[in-house]
């Protein structure tokens, strides 16, 4: 998932460029004066879907579990804000609420700009009952559509880098249309007799299709610390963008664990 952050008319915009063959905007609505994020920052995630577009992707549970504290150890948001704010931001008293229904088809949507996008969505939920609580920050999802014409196939590679674990994609190998979320697994047993944090880096063939992976949930987001001997499996949750070249019809998804370097005593 790639997050841009931007300030804009005394707020500070967050947006995840497509998520879960969703589109995926987030406003976040903060005082006039800027204050840094501290504790607990609720969202409201709305999912919005459009008069011509009546399909449901995904059920509120799964956005649940990506963008707030219910998705804790899930690798998802929660677990990024933590990892990359050393514990001050958490996503306490975040909710989802939808599927709401806009009055303006997918085609209309595209003619206006992004602030305008995040309003109708908003109109939706309030039309069908629900009001953002004072405080909270905004999230909008909506129903784009997966590419059915076209398939890729994804080829999962794993390997590790001075570690003697065994790490092995349990799906080897899927189909799916550019768009379509996918999840596949990952299975590692930590071999030595002592727990180990690592940390895992990905890579492509061709390398170009790295642009058009676009991970909602994912190991390699934040360090992994293991038990000695400890197995587990663990959840990638992706898609490739509806952008992806037309001639790129496989693509090698590779992921390499290698230990993370102590911190100094």
């Amino acid at each position: 998932m790639r997050w841009h952050v931007r300030r804009a008319r005394g707020a500070l915009a967050l947006s995840a460029a497509t998520c879960s063959g969703l589109a995926m905007t987030a406003f976040l609505a903060t005082p006039a004066h800027a204050e840094s994020l501290r504790g607990s920052t609720p969202w409201s995630v709305l999912l919005c879907k459009f008069s011509d577009q009546p399909q449901e992707p995904q059920p509120p549970s799964y956005f649940a579990g990506l963008l707030t504290d219910s998705g804790v150890g899930m690798g998802g948001v929660a677990d990024y804000y933590a990892d990359q704010s050393d514990g001050l931001i958490n996503l306490a008293g975040s909710s989802v609420h939808g599927w709401y229904t806009e009055s303006y088809t997918l085609a209309q949507d595209k003619t206006v700009d992004r602030g305008t996008r995040i309003q109708h969505c908003v109109d939706a939920a309030t039309a069908a009952g629900y009001t953002v609580p004072s405080g909270n920050r905004v999230v909008t999802i909506v129903n784009t559509q997966v590419d059915t014409s076209r398939e890729l196939t994804v080829q999962l590679v794993a390997s590790t880098a001075g570690l003697p674990w065994r790490f092995e994609a349990v799906d080897r190998e899927v189909s799916l249309h550019p768009g379509e979320l996918t999840t596949v697994h990952f299975r590692v047993v930590n071999t030595l007799g002592r727990p180990v944090t690592a940390h895992a880096s990905w890579n492509t063939a061709p390398a170009i299709a790295a642009r058009y992976i676009q991970k909602q949930q994912c190991f390699c987001f934040t360090n992994q610390t293991f038990a000695a001997g400890e197995t587990r499996e663990m959840p990638v949750v992706f898609r490739v963008s509806r952008d992806v070249p037309r001639d790129i019809g496989t693509i090698a998804l590779s992921y390499t664990f290698f230990e993370a370097p102590k911190a100094p005593a």
